[in-house]
Order: structure tokens, then C-alpha cells, then sequence
């Protein structure tokens, strides 16, 4: 045999090897693994994110990292190095909201939402969370350690 046809023949058993691995079952049915479940959810998201709208007001120097349509009155953001993530959320209910802030970070963060007093410190790897009152139009927060990095973020009522 040439040394192409080789080729051929051990490209074609690695793609097999390949399939068996990603997928499939015992019956023989293509269902993906919960690990390519969760890649394809996940990449599914971040395709879905949307820059911050112009209307939550941020400024020039936010590190957007997309808005997502709120669910309800329990929020989550990743706090990471210098950034919210998302960093607005949409659709936010008027009045109490609970807020969980996770900080995926290597520092030390913190969620400020000013003209409500609130100021909270999250250590690197932990989680809290906190009660806000979002208004009619829009919240904003920030971590006040990273503000000037750009560590910035909204609560909006409408669809942005």
C-alpha cells in the first residue's frame, strides 16, 4: 500500500475514534456527550449576547461584555478581572432584585450601587448576594476597585 493510502486509512480510524468519543451510544444513536452539550449551550450564549444598549448610560470606557434579558427578580453576574459579565441586564423588574455576584476573578471586587448604600466586597472564587432596588428606568453599579478599568454595569426596565 502507498504511504498516502496509509495516510488515508489512519485519518479515517482517527475520525472514527473521534465519533465514538464525542457522541453516540450504545445503540447506536448520535446523542451528544453532556460535555458537547454544554459547550454547544454555552457558545449558543455568548452568540446571543448583545453589546450594553446606549441607553443604560455607561460611558466610553466599559468593558462590555454583553447584556442578557433578566429572567425574573434573581440576577447573577460574574465579577471578573476588571469587568461584569453581563455587563447590563435587561427587562429588570421595578423593585426589590436579588443580585448574585460571583467573583471568577483573581482579585478582590466589589458591587456598588451608590445611591443605595450598598458596597459589598467579594473575595476571589467566592459569591454573594445582595438586595437592590431597581428603579423605572435604569441602576447602575460598579466595582469600585476597577470603576476606572472600566468595571461598570446597569439594571435597565425596558429592552434596552
Amino acid at each position: 500500500m502507498s504511504m498516502v493510502a496509509w495516510r488515508l486509512v489512519g485519518g479515517a480510524a482517527l475520525v472514527g475514534l473521534l465519533g465514538a468519543a464525542c457522541g453516540g451510544s450504545s445503540d447506536g444513536s448520535a446523542r451528544p456527550t453532556a460535555q458537547v452539550a454544554a459547550r454547544t449551550a454555552t457558545a449558543g450564549q455568548a452568540a446571543a449576547s448583545v453589546r450594553c444598549p446606549a441607553s443604560a448610560g455607561l460611558g466610553d470606557n466599559v468593558k462590555d461584555h454583553g447584556s442578557a434579558r433578566a429572567a425574573g427578580a434573581a440576577i447573577t453576574l460574574e465579577a471578573g478581572d476588571s469587568f461584569f459579565a453581563p455587563t447590563c441586564e435587561t427587562n429588570v423588574p421595578t423593585g426589590k432584585v436579588a443580585v448574585t455576584v460571583k467573583n471568577t476573578g483573581s482579585a478582590l471586587h466589589n458591587f456598588t450601587v451608590a445611591d443605595q448604600n450598598v458596597d459589598v466586597d467579594v473575595a476571589a472564587g467566592k459569591t454573594i448576594t445582595i438586595e437592590v432596588n431597581a428603579s423605572a428606568a435604569s441602576t447602575s453599579f460598579f466595582g469600585k476597585y476597577h470603576r476606572t478599568s472600566g468595571m461598570v454595569g446597569a439594571l435597565l426596565q425596558g429592552p434596552g
